[in-house]
């Protein structure tokens, strides 16, 4: 069985009702889960008398990337959809040789970068990114596409 690899892969970000997807190159990163009690488990008194903890899901994307500062750079996207829902596909590797490269696909609510800087003269101007997902919800809201033989 063929392991997965981080790239050559493809992030491509759809803002909602426009027909303008957006590409970028990410240096490092992927999918997250993380996952939160939202209530205690409880028990009563009395034999098999009780009830369980509630815990809910966060999906986000989380990336570590060179950003080019040009209109169509993703700083600028991130300006102009700041806030917004976007709808993403996520397909770390396109080189497995499989017919159906596993993805992630979903809604994420864009955000700045944490910071857009450089370390010497020279240097990419770097920033992280994550975006969590736009629907709440006990399962997340991302899909995940297994990777996939003929």
């Amino acid at each position: 069985m063929p392991m997965s690899k981080f790239g050559p892969g493809t992030i491509v970000f759809d803002p909602q009702g426009t027909a303008a997807a957006f590409e970028c190159q990410v240096k490092s990163g992927g999918v997250a889960h993380a996952y939160e009690e939202v209530q205690e488990a409880v028990n009563y008194l009395g034999a098999g008398c009780q009830s369980a903890a509630v815990e809910e899901r966060t999906d986000s994307l989380q990336f570590d990337i060179d950003h080019d500062l040009y209109s169509g750079g993703m700083y600028s996207f991130c300006l102009a959809n700041d806030l917004q829902a976007v709808e993403f596909e996520y397909t770390p590797d396109t080189a497995t040789g499989t017919t159906t490269p596993a993805s992630w696909s979903g809604s994420v609510i864009v955000k700045l970068p944490d910071g857009v800087q450089g370390d010497e003269v020279g240097s990419f101007l770097s920033g992280s990114v994550e975006w969590v997902q736009a629907v709440a919800g006990t399962g997340g809201n991302f899909t995940f596409t297994p990777a996939a033989d003929a």
